[in-house]
C-alpha cells in the first residue's frame, strides 16, 4: 500500500474502530497508547497524538451505485454526558450521554467501555453488585445490561424519567423499582436474579404524574418514592410485595435514605429535609444559605451515615447530622451539578457537574473537602467539518446545548478529541458567522461602538484583521462565508446583501432585496453565484460580482430554511421549513423536488454533494442520512446514522469517505469497504 497522508489517515480511522471495539488491539496495534482518554475529548485517545498508523482495506469512491453498501468507519465522541453514577464496590464509573452509557475507571477515567443504548440516556444505575446496569432512555424504553460483557439482556416500553432518581435498585435484593407508565404512571419493579418477577403498581390517585425520585432503605425492607403531591414509603415484603407504610406530606425531586434507615432525606427546591420513618415526623431542615439558587438534583449519604450531602445549582450542601449544622457551602466550578454520591470504601465524595455541552467529574475528600481529582469531558455539536491539507480532521461547533454561537466557539480535533481553539463569548460581541479555514478560524462578529454605531469585526484565530463600521439599520442579522471563506455576504436591515473580500473587507457587491426577511444565504465555492431564500417562501440566485439575477422563484409552499452549492457550483440543494427538499440544475435553471413521500422528518435539512456533484447527501432531524442520484433527483439509499439530527456533513477530497456530525455530540466515519 501506498502510505501517503491520505492512505495513514484511512490506517488511522482504522485502528480507532479498533481501539472502539477492543482496548487491546488497540494497545497492540499501538505501543505507545497506555489507553487513558485525553483531558479533553470525546475520541478517548491522547491529545495531540496523530493515532496508530498501520495497514487497513482500502475503501471505494462512495457513488449512486454502492451508496447502499456504506457502513460505519469510525466512531468518535463522549456524546453530551449529562450525569454520573458509581457502582457499589467503588471501582468503576458509568456516565450517561446522548449515544449511551460510558463507562470509566474510577481510578484513571480510563475509558472501559460504552453501552450503545440506541437512544439519549435519561437515567442509570448499578445492582447491588454492580454486575448490572439499569438504564432508562428519552424514547421511553428500559434497558438491562450485563456489565462484564457489555451485553443487553432486557428490554422494556414504558420507562418515563428524567435525570434523576426514578430508578432504583435494592441494596439487599436483586430487586429493581422503575418509573414507568402503562396508559397512566406506575411503580415498575423487577428482579434482576428472578427473570420471571415484575409487579405493577398502578398509581391512580396521584394526579397522573410520574414517579420523580425513588430510593430503597439499606436492608432493602422499605421503598420510597416522590409522587405528584407526596412522598410515598412502602413496605417491601418479601417477595417484593408492597405495602403503604407511611405518607410524608412533601415532593421530592431527590430521595435518599440513612444508613442506619432511621432517617428519609428529601430535596425539595433549596432544602434538604430529614424525616423520622417510622413516626413520619420532620426531623430537620437543611436550608440553602443566601445566593444559592438552582434545582436540587442530587442527594447522597455518606458511607458512615454522617454527613448528607445535596447539588444546588453551581453549589453542593453538606449537613451535618448529628449537630444539624451546615459544615460548607462551596460554589463547583461548573453550572448544573447534576450528582453527588459518595464512594463506598473511601468516603471520598463525587461531585458531576454539567456547564453547556461539558460534563466534569470532581472527586474530593470527605473530610477535608479538599480536591483530588478532576476530569472534564469536552463536548461538541459539530456545525461543520473540515479535512486539512495536512490530513486533519477538524469540527467547528458550538459551546451550549443549542445550534447557536450564543455561549461562543469551539474547534476540536475529531480524532484525538483536543480543543483547538476556544473563544467563549465575551457578553459585547455577538458572532454572526464561523468557518473553518486551513490557516485557522474565520469569524465574524457585531460589536457594539462607544458612539451607537456597531462595528462589523473579521477574525482569524480570534486576530481581529479588520473592522467595519456600520450604522444600526446596515447591521446585519444573517451572514455566511464563502467554503473557502474568502468571501463573507451578509443581509442587512436595510434591505441589501453586502458581499466582502475576507479577511480585508473590501465591499465587492451590494444587492438590493425586493423580498422580506432573508431566512438562508449559501455562496459557490467559485465565488461566481449567491443564493438566498426568504421568509416568504422566495428564492433567488444571483452571480458574483456583478448582482446580476440569475433565477427567481416565488410562491414555494413554505420558507427556505437551508442552501448549499455542489461544489463546481453546478447544482444548488434547497430545503424549506416542511423538511422538503429541491435541487436547482445551474445549466437549465429548473428547480425540482426531490420526490420520495417520507424521505425526511421534520427539521432543518442539512446537505452535502459529492465532489463529482453527482449525489447528494441529506442528514435529516431524526439522525438518518440519505443519498440521492442528483441528475435524477432518484433515492439510492437511508442510512440510519445517528440517534439525533445531522448537523454536519463532508465527503473526503477523495469521495472514499463520508464523515457525519450529529446534535447527539458525535462524529461518525463511513465508507465502501473495497
Amino acid at each position: 500500500m501506498n502510505l501517503s497522508p491520505r492512505n495513514i489517515l484511512v490506517s488511522t480511522v482504522a485502528s480507532l474502530i479498533i481501539a472502539c471495539v477492543s482496548p487491546e488491539l488497540a494497545r497492540l496495534a499501538n505501543p505507545s497508547d497506555n489507553g487513558l482518554p485525553s483531558d479533553g475529548g470525546p475520541g478517548g485517545a491522547p491529545a495531540g497524538t496523530p493515532g496508530p498508523q498501520f495497514g487497513a482495506p482500502e475503501t471505494e469512491m462512495i457513488t449512486a451505485h454502492n451508496v447502499s453498501q456504506l457502513v460505519q468507519a469510525g466512531s468518535f465522541g463522549s456524546g453530551i454526558i449529562s450525569g454520573v453514577t458509581v457502582s457499589p464496590t467503588g471501582d468503576m464509573f458509568a456516565a450517561a450521554s446522548t449515544v449511551g452509557v460510558n463507562l470509566h475507571s474510577a481510578d484513571t477515567f480510563q475509558t472501559l467501555g460504552r453501552l450503545e443504548t440506541g437512544a439519549e440516556v435519561a437515567n442509570i444505575a448499578f445492582s447491588r453488585d454492580g454486575t448490572v446496569l439499569a438504564a432508562g432512555l428519552s424514547d421511553g424504553t428500559f434497558q438491562l445490561w450485563r456489565v462484564g460483557d457489555q451485553a443487553l439482556v432486557r428490554v422494556e416500553d414504558g420507562y418515563e424519567g428524567n435525570w434523576d432518581s426514578r430508578i432504583a435498585f435494592s441494596p439487599a435484593s436483586g430487586l429493581i423499582a422503575v418509573s414507568g407508565r402503562d396508559n397512566y404512571p406506575i411503580l415498575w419493579l423487577w428482579d434482576t436474579e428472578d427473570p420471571g418477577f415484575e409487579i405493577r403498581v398502578p398509581l391512580h390517585n396521584y394526579l397522573g404524574s410520574p414517579v420523580a425520585g425513588l430510593a430503597f432503605s439499606r436492608d432493602g425492607s422499605m421503598l420510597a418514592g416522590s409522587l405528584s403531591d407526596a412522598v410515598q414509603v412502602w413496605r417491601v415484603a418479601q417477595g417484593g410485595q408492597l405495602t403503604e407504610l407511611r405518607v410524608l406530606p412533601i415532593t421530592a425531586s431527590s430521595l435518599a435514605f440513612s444508613n442506619d434507615d432511621t432517617l428519609l432525606a428529601t430535596g425539595t427546591d433549596q432544602r434538604v429535609i430529614l424525616w423520622d420513618v417510622s413516626t413520619g415526623e420532620r426531623v430537620h431542615t437543611f436550608s440553602s444559605p443566601p445566593g444559592v439558587s438552582g434545582d436540587l438534583c442530587s442527594l447522597s449519604f455518606s458511607p458512615d451515615g454522617s454527613v448528607a450531602a445535596a447539588g444546588i445549582g453551581d453549589s453542593l450542601l453538606l449537613g451535618h447530622i448529628e449537630s444539624r449544622q451546615l459544615l460548607n457551602t462551596s460554589t463547583i466550578v461548573g453550572t448544573d451539578v447534576r450528582s453527588v454520591l459518595f464512594l463506598p470504601e473511601s468516603g471520598n465524595l463525587v461531585t458531576g457537574e454539567r456547564s453547556g455541552i461539558d460534563f466534569t467529574v470532581h472527586i474530593w475528600d470527605g473530610t477535608a473537602m479538599s480536591l483530588l481529582a478532576e476530569k472534564v469531558w469536552h463536548g461538541i455539536r459539530p456545525l461543520q467539518l473540515l479535512y486539512t491539507s495536512e490530513s486533519h480532521l477538524r469540527a467547528l461547533g458550538t459551546m451550549d446545548r443549542f445550534d447557536r454561537f450564543e455561549r461562543g466557539v469551539r474547534v476540536m480535533d475529531v480524532f484525538d478529541g483536543s480543543v483547538l481553539e476556544e473563544y467563549p463569548s465575551d457578553g459585547v460581541s455577538s458572532t454572526l458567522a464561523a468557518r473553518l479555514r486551513d490557516d485557522g478560524l474565520a469569524t465574524a462578529a457585531l460589536i457594539p461602538a462607544s458612539d451607537g454605531s456597531i462595528l462589523l469585526s473579521l477574525a482569524i484565530e480570534g486576530n481581529n484583521l479588520g473592522s467595519v463600521p456600520l450604522s444600526v439599520e446596515a447591521a446585519p442579522y444573517l451572514a455566511v462565508f464563502a467554503p473557502s471563506a474568502d468571501l463573507f455576504a451578509a443581509a442587512s436591515l436595510d434591505g441589501q446583501i453586502r458581499v466582502r473580500t475576507f479577511p480585508d473587507a473590501q465591499l465587492t457587491t451590494a444587492i438590493e432585496l425586493p423580498f422580506d426577511e432573508m431566512r438562508a444565504l449559501a455562496i459557490s465555492r467559485d465565488g461566481r453565484l449567491i443564493a438566498g431564500g426568504t421568509r416568504d417562501a422566495d428564492l433567488m440566485v444571483w452571480s458574483l460580482p456583478d448582482g446580476e439575477v440569475v433565477f427567481t422563484l416565488s410562491g414555494l409552499p413554505q420558507n427556505v430554511s437551508t442552501l448549499e452549492f455542489s461544489g463546481t457550483g453546478e447544482y444548488l440543494a434547497v430545503s424549506l421549513a416542511d423538511a422538503t427538499a429541491y435541487v436547482w440544475h445551474a445549466d437549465s435553471a429548473t428547480l425540482g423536488q426531490l420526490m420520495d413521500p417520507g424521505a425526511f422528518v421534520s427539521g432543518s435539512l442539512e446537505f452535502e454533494f459529492s465532489p463529482g456533484g453527482d449525489l447528494l447527501a441529506v442528514g435529516d432531524g431524526d439522525g438518518r442520512i440519505s443519498f440521492w442520484d442528483t441528475r435524477q433527483r432518484t433515492l439510492n439509499a437511508i442510512l440510519d446514522a445517528h440517534t439525533d439530527r445531522v448537523t454536519s456533513l463532508l465527503f473526503f477530497p477523495d469521495g472514499d469517505v463520508l464523515v457525519s456530525g450529529s446534535r447527539e455530540g458525535t462524529v461518525r466515519l463511513w465508507s465502501v469497504p473495497h
